[in-house]
């Protein structure tokens, strides 16, 4: 059984498809959704370039191809412990109006994600944040 309490990373959103394995809607009292929770920089976008690699690539293509977005949470983690840097996440309610900057201020609302949210976790809510698309992954 999943803590609802635990933050939740949310970086495969698709539901359903060969593009991610993760639920949109907010299931945690925190979500945070790096490059709006989808299509992760770094990873390939193209379907038909997933289907190849997973013929010719036999099931370790997964996590380079079709789980990269969805295996991405693993690295951003990490990188939380492992840098000074802050994953510094807005408030948001809709992947729509962060796409389009409409979220792009903290004031003192802001979250960092992962490991650096301990202690100064907000209560509940929706954020978002851009990451660079291979390591470091953190802007700041």
């Amino acid at each position: 059984m999943l803590c609802l309490s635990t933050p939740f990373i949310r970086t495969a959103t698709h539901s359903f498809n060969l593009e991610g394995f993760g639920l949109e809607q907010p299931v945690g009292h925190v979500d945070y959704y790096p490059n709006g929770g989808e299509n992760q920089p770094g990873c390939s976008k193209e379907l038909g370039q997933h289907w190849f690699n997973l013929i010719t690539g036999g099931i370790g293509a997964l996590t380079d191809g079709v789980a990269c977005s969805h295996m991405l949470v693993l690295d951003l983690f990490t990188e939380s412990i492992n840098s000074n840097c802050n994953f510094r996440a807005q408030p948001c309610s809709r992947r729509a109006d962060f796409q389009a900057g409409r979220c792009n201020t903290c004031g003192a609302g802001c979250a960092n994600m992962g490991y650096s949210s301990n202690g100064q976790q907000p209560r509940n809510g929706t954020y978002y944040l851009s990451t660079n698309g291979k390591s470091p992954y953190c802007k700041g």
